[in-house]
């Protein structure tokens, strides 16, 4: 085989050859930024493409961000590297420098092996590829650990804590990696910005984050080279107002040269829910690594765990190839997805991939992947959705939301509002004919396969097989629905745990006919969790049962999502708990978004005193109470 086609000119990246230096900083005079070379930008393709409309109104941008035109065209070379497999002898791994003792530098050792926290307030620069960072970066005041974070998912609103500013994991064309905490409510980022970087692609003021109820917001400033939201292009429109996009855990801000997504002129910002001194954010240099780096459910200490159903048990590994690295799936059940795109094989590695494997994202950067194991939930953004059937019948209109991760959320409305269309449009269960359904930066339509196992769906009915005892039915649906590398002490491990989540131990040997309506409804929320999905769909849970069992279902599905780490969209008629909801979808007639905000401020919206009320408004003023909601969306108050 000719290895060559994996050597990429010494602008491009992640380097491949050890001696290479950084590029310097001299393009930041330059008016215009070309594309480097490079034949691999097709498996790297934009996620989706879309157009927004923000505008902040405040920005002098000057002509010195301008995109290049003269970007040159990439060719496909992706699909005969598909066919590539490492030598018989296995992979030829470098000469590496030994591991450097961790302590005493800003960051803490961890299970992880050779991995360190990025709990930095000053850059970490990786100018020596076979370095690690110099001791004199770090001083002693950022030794931390974790113990006094181990309750963070007990929040109601994990996905924005309440106890402390959220921060950010900046990687710029230099490939430095340094972190800026949010410590105010707005923070603009840009050139001239209050977090200032220091690149001619970026504007002087390129995007503003903003922190509302213990929300953060991001809203792209007018910028010349708009800013990718999780792949997502927001771009401005003239004249209109600017709009704020809802972050959750570990979203991706990128700004790119036009048509050179590979270029390490690219600039990327991950957004973390945590401030710096709990931030559980780390990374491990792989040119410190004599041998690869395994990703799994169960691989040897000093690699890199993932702790989920979903991930096989040896997963994937990253291996050095031809002084770069190489991404390979090991044959996993669920796949591995790259800058929103599956993966097969062998895959080399460009400098700020995403590599999503279930819910953790990973981003490699110079030798060095950054990750956080934390369990996140899913964030979905729904994108202007509709569904018109046989007739030109349209019985979902235009909704567009976002639903953050670990969010509790239920779906209202009146009789033929949509609210089973909505439900099973988002789970991809019955496609929207026009807009798209984003789950964790993948398209769900077109990515439905690799997502589907991270799916739980709890129907009306419950559909349970009333002769098997409740641990007799989830050891089965354990054994159909887990990869075949579970062995059968760990399925029972699982079992057992859900048993406990679900608090049915109690009745673990108790046949399904002999319990209770709500027990019921239990053994099928926990049938779904057994696979261990990030994100559960309920058609009216509570349906059928008092309200003493259906104020237990609810805080135990509450529970699931602030303790438990799982996203959560429940169909409700009953509004008797509303206020344990973090968010209610309220749909009008012909399934338009009447309202999408917390239960609170929709008595404010709707102008009256009891949630039942606004029923009776939306019956004969749908359209008014919609144009009312997208007009304070525009403004930055809803999403």
């Amino acid at each position: 085989m000719n290895n060559n086609k994996y050597n990429r000119q010494d602008n491009q990246s992640p380097p491949f050859n050890n001696q290479q230096n950084n590029p310097d900083n001299q393009h930041l005079n330059q008016q215009k930024i070309s594309a480097p070379q490079n034949n691999y930008n097709d498996h790297y393709n934009s996620y989706y493409g879309t157009n927004f409309s923000p505008n902040c109104n405040n920005n002098q941008n000057s002509d010195l961000n301008r995109r290049s035109k003269t970007a040159p065209h990439h060719q496909n070379a992706h699909q005969s590297q598909q066919g590539y497999q490492p030598q018989s002898n296995g992979p030829q791994y470098q000469k590496q420098p030994q591991k450097n003792n961790l302590g005493g530098q800003r960051g803490y050792q961890n299970n992880i092996g050779n991995s360190t926290t990025i709990s930095t307030g000053s850059p970490v620069s990786y100018q020596n590829n076979n370095q690690f960072p110099n001791n004199n970066l770090y001083t002693e005041d950022y030794d931390r650990t974790i113990s006094e974070y181990t309750s963070r998912y007990k929040d109601n609103n994990r996905y924005a804590s309440q106890q402390s500013n959220a921060s950010l994991i900046i990687i710029d064309n230099t490939r430095t990696i340094r972190t800026e905490e949010l410590t105010s409510d707005e923070i603009t980022i840009g050139r001239l910005g209050d977090i200032i970087i220091s690149s001619a692609i970026v504007s002087k003021s390129h995007g503003k984050f903003s922190r509302i109820n213990n929300q953060y917001y991001y809203e792209d400033c007018g910028s010349l080279n708009g800013t990718l939201l999780n792949g997502v292009q927001i771009q401005e429109q003239p004249n209109k107002p600017s709009r704020r996009y809802a972050l959750g855990n570990g979203d991706v801000l990128k700004v790119e040269i036009e048509n050179s997504i590979n270029s390490i002129e690219n600039i990327m910002v991950i957004f973390s829910t945590q401030s710096l001194s709990h931030n559980n954010w780390q990374f491990i240099n792989l040119y410190q690594r004599n041998t690869p780096l395994l990703i799994g459910r169960a691989v040897p200490d000093g690699n890199l765990q993932l702790n989920s159903m979903q991930v096989s048990k040896k997963h994937a590994q990253i291996f050095s190839y031809n002084g770069g690295f190489m991404l390979q799936d090991l044959n996993s059940l669920n796949g591995i997805c790259v800058n929103g795109k599956r993966i097969r094989g062998n895959y080399p590695l460009y400098e700020k991939d995403v590599i999503s494997i279930g819910s953790t994202k990973i981003i490699f950067t110079n030798g060095n992947v950054i990750f956080n194991t934390d369990p996140n939930g899913v964030k979905v953004d729904v994108q202007d959705i509709s569904r018109v059937v046989k007739g030109n019948k349209t019985i979902l209109s235009h909704v567009t939301l976002t639903i953050n991760p670990c969010e509790l959320v239920a779906i209202i409305g009146g009789s033929g509002a949509g609210k089973s269309t909505f439900m099973n449009c988002v789970n991809g269960f019955e496609p929207a004919t026009s807009g798209r359904v984003i789950m964790d930066n993948l398209n769900l339509y077109s990515n439905y396969n690799t997502l589907k196992s991270r799916i739980g769906y709890v129907p009306q009915k419950d559909e349970l097989h009333d002769f098997l005892t409740v641990k007799q039915a989830l050891i089965f649906t354990a054994q159909l629905r887990l990869n075949n590398d579970v062995k059968k002490q760990e399925l029972k491990s699982r079992v057992d745990n859900v048993l406990k989540i679900m608090d049915l131990s109690d009745h673990r040997k108790t046949m399904i006919k002999k319990l209770s309506g709500g027990q019921k409804k239990r053994v099928s929320i926990a049938m779904e969790l057994v696979s261990d999905p990030d994100i559960f769909f309920l058609d009216e849970p509570t349906s059928g049962l008092d309200p003493e069992t259906e104020t237990a279902l609810m805080k135990q599905l509450k529970h699931l999502s602030s303790s438990i780490g799982k996203t959560i969209v429940v169909i409700t008629h009953t509004l008797q708990n509303i206020h344990l909801f973090d968010k209610i979808i309220f749909l009008g007639a012909g399934g338009k978004l009447c309202y999408y905000g917390t239960p609170k401020e929709a008595l404010d919206f709707f102008g009256v005193e009891a949630l039942p009320e606004a029923y009776e408004k939306i019956k004969n003023n749908v359209d008014y109470f919609v144009n009312k909601y997208n007009n304070q969306k525009r403004g930055g108050k809803s999403e």
